[in-house]
């Protein structure tokens, strides 16, 4: 985060954060990924060396050879060391810094996204135009390039250390993959036209992971209560007007002074009746 950005104002903010060691000790999360890479390399090197042939599934996403389920397993497929080092290099350095700053969710979806868009545009090309596809695909590539995206993106103004120099998160990205993307292309030309691809369909995973995010958040919120509205009580119905129209015969025939006490009370209630009514 750059200057720009922070938040100066915040009580816990320090500067300490600013020139981060670059082998700091990962999060549990990054810790678990480099012990299972670490696993699966000594698995592979042990199997390829007893064995000469290891079960399709098992080998490298490369050419004619790619197997269906090698869009899944290539990650753990390597046997090189260099390849190796590589891997556990940017967990340490990239997947424990995403890991601290956006939580272990978004950096092991960002891992499994990667990979399987990856794995899926290799496969695709590799049984469609096998010679595009020389380059063997037996790291988690396109996790690296989901993971770099974002650390470039979120991470620009970040400093790590390599060997005793500071270093910016974007610049080391920057240069990361302008070098491997150039020896690639003049080592071995458009054979390694899919796993250029498949680096760059890693990069899928970002919005891929944004969006079930934003999905998981929208499913979880709880919404508001409704509350019922009052209900008004039903006014009471208007009070039923005597009969007075023997009143009013009498009236007219004999005048007021005849009515009886009982007629005069009708003709009284009749007469609040009719003016709550006009009310």
């Amino acid at each position: 985060m750059g200057w720009r950005e922070r938040d100066y104002s915040q009580v816990g903010w320090s500067g300490s954060d600013q020139h981060t060691g670059g082998l700091r000790r990962p999060p549990p999360g990054a810790l678990v990924l480099m012990a299972l890479h670490v696993v699966a390399w000594v698995a592979m090197l042990v199997m390829s060396r007893d064995a000469d042939t290891l079960p399709a599934p098992l080998l490298p996403l490369a050419g004619q050879t790619a197997h269906p389920l090698g869009i899944l397993l290539h990650p753990f497929t390597s046997v090189s060391l260099w390849t190796l080092a590589i891997t556990l290099l940017v967990i340490w350095l990239l997947a424990a810094r995403l890991e601290a700053r956006l939580g272990l969710r978004a950096m092991l979806g960002l891992y499994c996204a990667g990979n399987v868009f990856a794995g899926g545009v290799y496969f695709a090309l590799a049984r469609v135009y096998p010679p595009l596809a020389g380059v063997a695909l037996d790291y988690p590539a396109g996790a690296l390039a989901a993971w770099c995206f974002v650390a470039w993106r979120t991470s620009a103004g970040d400093m790590f250390t390599i060997a005793g120099r500071l270093v910016s998160v974007s610049k080391a990205v920057l240069v990361g993959v302008v070098v491997v993307a150039g020896l690639v292309l003049l080592g071995r030309g458009s054979a390694g036209v899919a796993w250029l691809l498949a680096i760059a369909a890693g990069l899928l995973a970002v919005p891929a992971v944004n969006c079930a995010s934003a999905v998981a958040e929208r499913a979880s919120a709880t919404p508001p209560p409704v509350r019922p509205r009052p209900r008004r009580p039903a006014p009471p119905p208007p009070p039923r007007e005597p009969d007075i129209d023997d009143i009013l015969e009498k009236i007219t025939r004999a005048g007021m002074d005849s009515l009886t006490r009982e007629e005069r009370d009708r003709l009284e209630q009749a007469r609040q009746a009719k003016l709550r009514r006009s009310r």
